[in-house]
Formats: C-alpha cells, structure tokens, sequence
C-alpha cells in the first residue's frame, strides 16, 4: 500500500510541475500579446548561403573563383580546396586542351591557360584561340601573367617568331598592338 502511495505522490508532484509549467507558459505568451514572436526562433530546414564570388588560392598553386560546387561543375572548372568559411570551393578554370585547333572561352575572374603536357614541354602542333569575355560591361582592361612562357624564339634573329608565337587581338581580330611574343616570356604580364 506504501508503494502505491508513493506513486500517487510522484504522479501528484509531476502534475503540480507541468501545471506551473503550462502557466508560466500562458503568462508569457500573455505578455507577447498572443501573438508568436518567431523572429529570431524558426530555424528553417534549409538556410540559404551567400557568398561573394572572390579570387581564391586553391590547394594546387592556382588561383580560383570562390562558387559553389555545382557551380564550379557547370561553369567547367576544377574543385581546389574551400572558401568561404567552407561554404565554397575554390574553383579553377585550366584549359588543357591537345587538339590541332581549338576554342575556349574564358568569362571569370582568373583562369589559366597550359600545354595539355605541362609541366613537360609540348612538342605538337598545336593552335588556341582563347576569347576572354569580361565579367561585366565595367571591365575596360584585362591583365595577362604569363607564370611560366617559353617557345621557340625564331630561326634566326631577323626572323623572330616565325615558328611559334602567342597573338593578342581585339574582337574580330583587332590589332591591339601588342605584337607576336615568343622566346622566354615567363613573369611577364
């Protein structure tokens, strides 16, 4: 008889508490005027991040684009590390490409153009047309570095680049006036 005497005190006491509980409750809800105040209080399921899409050091010793990874996926970039507090990924942007002729196109911040057997010397044929479009109509000037550069400089001295050359144009082929470059160009821009 003890026992169940003990239980109906215990049950007694867990009601007294979810009383005082349900009437604190009421008195503060009371006190917001019964209105739900659930600023601040809902965590949705899904928050959504942005991110400024800044240059980026990527873990391979290229610079990148700070996007997210579905965006590095679409735009044909390379994942290379984290930015962003680890909401992005630094995304880089290497054309490699081996055919005889070929075309890529370039419309980010930073990108980087190699020989598809870099770091060793590509002895083929081989001919790029790289077009840089501008990110947004305020961009008036566009900068190359050229990290590592170097072909043939030409058969003779009079001769300079008459072999391998790297043009610069403007749109339709527009001189710009930067000439053909050959020989070691490296840390030149």
């Amino acid at each position: 008889m003890g026992s169940v005497l003990t239980d109906i005190m215990q049950l007694q006491t867990i009601f007294i508490v979810c009383f005082l509980l349900t009437i604190s409750a009421a008195k503060h809800k009371t006190a917001l005027g019964n209105k739900e105040d659930r600023r601040g209080k809902f965590f949705g399921i899904f928050n959504i991040v942005s991110f400024p899409n800044d240059v980026c050091n990527g873990t391979n010793d290229l610079q990148g684009v700070c996007l997210s990874s579905r965006e590095c996926s679409d735009k044909g970039g390379e994942i290379s590390g984290t930015c962003a507090a680890g909401f992005g990924t630094c995304c880089a942007f290497v054309s490699r490409a081996d055919s005889l002729m070929g075309m890529y196109t370039f419309d980010t911040k930073v990108a980087y153009l190699q020989n598809p057997d870099y770091p060793q010397d590509h002895g083929d044929a081989l001919m790029q047309t790289i077009q840089l479009v501008p990110i947004n109509e305020n961009i008036c000037q566009i900068r190359l570095d050229f990290l590592e550069f170097q072909t043939d400089g030409g058969s003779a001295i009079d001769k300079q680049c008459d072999r391998d050359m790297f043009r610069v144009s403007g749109g339709g082929g527009l001189d710009i006036g930067v000439g053909d470059l050959c020989g070691k160009n490296t840390g030149q821009h």
